[in-house]
């Protein structure tokens, strides 16, 4: 790719750090063996927001600050665990019969997007968000989904319905 840029020249050429911080991150990188990325947010004040911002412009892909409302993931949110989404800081935002496209705060990161992609038999496409912006769409979508089932789950404690009350000690 000849049009590929370093992460520390996108940060330089953006005006965010100047080449003096750039440099000494990457000293320090050598004895961290950290990514620099890393290393610029633990360091040197670098935030999360202008991290990701780069590193969208970076790989070609589209930076979010906030993401928008779901549209047709209900049911894959369903079939993913809670802890999967949490632990690889994905949230899939809008699914169709070929194609999903899945937030995520680190492009390189292709578990998720391989699991999803056998799972879903779809071409994935990736934007990045923060990290913070996309568990606060996995809190919110997860609380929703389980306030769909504490809706559900009175109906079945209803009398008529009470299983423990119907079944005897030859039953068990």
């Amino acid at each position: 790719m000849s049009n590929w840029l370093k992460l520390g020249e996108i940060l330089q050429q953006n005006a965010v750090l100047p080449a003096q911080i750039i440099e000494e991150a990457l000293q320090r990188q050598q004895l961290d063996k950290q990514r620099l990325g890393q290393i610029l947010l633990n360091h040197f004040g670098l935030s999360v927001n202008l991290l990701t911002s780069a590193l969208a412009k970076q790989f070609g892909l589209t930076y979010l600050t906030s993401l928008p409302p779901a549209s047709g993931t209900s049911e894959l949110l369903g079939r993913l665990p809670l802890e999967y989404v949490r632990e690889h800081c994905i949230f899939p935002l809008e699914l169709t019969e070929t194609s999903l496209l899945l937030a995520m705060n680190d492009p390189t990161h292709s578990t998720p997007v391989n699991d999803l992609a056998a799972l879903t038999g779809c071409r994935i496409e990736i934007c990045l968000a923060p990290e913070e912006e996309i568990l606060r769409a996995i809190n919110h979508a997860y609380a929703e989904k389980a306030g769909d089932s504490a809706n559900f789950a009175p109906d079945l404690a209803g009398e008529e319905n009470d299983l423990a009350a119907t079944l005897g000690p030859t039953d068990l």
